[in-house]
């Protein structure tokens, strides 16, 4: 009886995703004092920003994103130049994709039947022992945010991580059912 209690109501779980990395567009951002650089009038309404995107240049180097503190792998030819005062840039709306995302979390749950009745009639009391851990690999999901800092050509950090997403996590629990 004993050693029925312990191996058997063992419960695994696991919850699985992988998503792909979001769009993401590359800006001009400022050139020679203009902050506008198409001269159209229009910005970003947040922020105050110029939305003018970048150049694209065939054959240039991919944009690799770097953490802070790092040398800046960007030093080649990139595929991105700044366009000329005045015109609008080549470059597509949501060109570069962000980094993807593995996630993977586990759960193991031991059910245990503490008496079959209980007082008063009531029903049988249950013990539940419950481990889940997050991000079971602890899988770092680096990434940028804000507009037109890691994503604009004039910005000193572009290309650059300034963001990073959860790390792993552990819990217990134990829940008396009656």
């Amino acid at each position: 009886a004993l050693l029925g209690k312990l191996g058997g109501g063992w419960i695994f779980t696991t919850s699985n995703t992988w998503q792909s990395g979001v769009p993401a567009s590359i800006y001009s951002g400022p050139r020679q004092g203009f902050s506008d650089v198409n001269l159209d009038g229009n910005v970003v309404q947040a922020t105050g920003s110029d939305n003018t995107r970048a150049n694209y240049i065939a054959g240039g180097a991919s944009l690799k994103f770097y953490k802070p503190g790092e040398a800046n792998p960007n030093h080649r030819e990139l595929k991105y130049a700044q366009p000329f005062i005045g015109s609008i840039g080549t470059l597509g709306r949501n060109t570069l994709r962000m980094n993807s995302l593995p996630d993977v979390d586990w759960s193991i749950v031991k059910n245990i039947r503490l008496v079959e009745t209980g007082p008063v009639g009531s029903g049988p009391w249950n013990f539940e022992l419950r481990a889940d851990a997050f991000n079971v690999f602890n899988i770092p999901f680096l990434t940028a945010t804000g507009y037109q800092t890691w994503n604009s050509l004039a910005n000193p950090s572009f290309g650059q991580y300034n963001s990073a997403g959860n790390t792993r996590h552990l819990q217990v629990a134990l829940k008396l059912t009656f």
